[in-house]
């Protein structure tokens, strides 16, 4: 079979030599999602023509080939086995929210995070563990908190008053909640790209790191 060259880019992908992976742009795609059929003459997507796929589903359509997210979730694995072993993977829901992608994930033995009841009901339904289910993001409804707490899911706090009000609607299902708290207001300079910080000086998410020794008095 031919190699198909489908983006044309001067960025080599870094190897890992340890995982044995690689991460970055690739000149082509060596997946297997898009392959050609036994002539050579059409580009096949997950086995199928896009006439096939159009003719199945119609347009437009969005596919999901499981084998590229079961190697990355699998790399993951990986390096936190060796790396990180007290650590946990957790899908992002807002990645994709399909049940079938959370039922994959599920099967792989990691968990979710979630910041919508749109997002819980979908990684539910999907089979997810809620005790392996992490809830996020900092504009929790009260209908989110309280659903999540009835299922002893694990909270993500984005704020100490966030903290408070999980803290304090958990007793009225005699449960006590399982919390961490999101913190902020790192130099993020030497880290990542200012347009993108999420822990930065200044941040919408996340407590104050300044604000963390009055809280834990």
């Amino acid at each position: 079979m031919k190699e198909i060259h489908f983006i044309k880019s001067d960025l080599k992908p870094m190897k890992n030599e340890k995982y044995g992976f690689e991460w970055g742009t690739p000149s082509y795609d060596n997946h297997g999602f898009f392959t050609l059929n036994e002539s050579e003459t059409e580009i096949l997507i997950a086995g199928k023509t896009h006439g096939e796929w159009a003719k199945e589903f119609s347009l437009p359509l969005h596919i999901i080939y499981a084998p590229i997210m079961l190697q990355n979730v699998r790399n993951f694995k990986r390096v936190f086995k060796n790396e990180y072993p007290n650590g946990k993977i957790r899908f992002a829901g807002k990645v994709n929210s399909h049940p079938s992608v959370f039922k994959m994930m599920a099967g792989e033995g990691i968990g979710a995070d979630v910041a919508s009841i749109n997002e819980m009901h979908s990684a539910l339904q999907g089979g997810m563990d809620p005790f392996n289910m992490d809830v996020n993001g900092n504009a929790k409804s009260n209908k989110l908190i309280d659903e999540a707490v009835s299922k002893n899911m694990f909270f993500i706090a984005d704020s100490f008053e966030e903290m408070e009000i999980i803290n304090e609607r958990a007793p009225h299902q005699n449960k006590k909640a399982r919390i961490a708290i999101r913190v902020a207001g790192f130099n993020m300079n030497n880290v990542t790209d200012a347009n993108i910080f999420t822990a930065g000086v200044w941040s919408k998410f996340g407590e104050d790191i300044r604000n963390i020794p009055k809280i834990m008095q």
